[in-house]
């Protein structure tokens, strides 16, 4: 017999056709046995617990209570603590499979073309042509002109 998710046994219930229904009394402060009539009221037995349970000691019917109660309590404020995140408003709601990643926040942009792979050669410094240098004389007819600047000079003696 199971009550509480206690389970307790007396051999007469093993007597008793499949499905009868019996009448059960229980202390509230202790699990460790059961009263159990038919339902006459005619006293059957006294069932003791068989330790078939998940606990490893009976859980009296006031414990089992006052664990739901805390977990209920537990729960609810964990809907409260939610509530007060959520009026935060920078919370992300779950999307599901649907991941989102930084590129899609960013302006889509052309994809760039892979450079080709560096060889050794294109470290190595260019190969220059070489121009051709003029002369001092080429760089002052540049410069100054084809009288090399000897107007200059004339324009400067006139003054002074």
């Amino acid at each position: 017999m199971s009550l509480f998710n206690n389970r307790y046994f007396l051999r007469e219930l093993a007597e008793l056709k499949p499905g009868t229904t019996v009448r059960v009394a229980f202390d509230i402060h202790d699990a460790a046995k059961v009263w159990i009539k038919d339902m006459h009221g005619r006293w059957i037995g006294e069932a003791e617990w068989e330790g078939n349970t998940k606990d490893a000691f009976p859980k009296a019917y006031t414990d089992q209570l006052k664990e739901k109660r805390v977990e209920q309590t537990v729960k609810r404020r964990q809907a409260q603590i939610q509530t007060a995140r959520d009026e935060l408003g920078n919370t992300l709601e779950h999307l599901g499979d649907n991941v989102l990643t930084l590129a899609d926040f960013l302006p889509a942009q052309e994809p760039i073309a892979a450079e080709p792979e560096k060889t050794l050669l294109d470290f190595l410094p260019a190969e220059t042509e070489e121009t051709e240098t003029g002369s001092y004389a080429d760089t002052v007819m540049w410069l100054y002109g084809p009288n090399g600047g000897e107007e200059l000079a004339e324009d400067e003696a006139a003054v002074g």
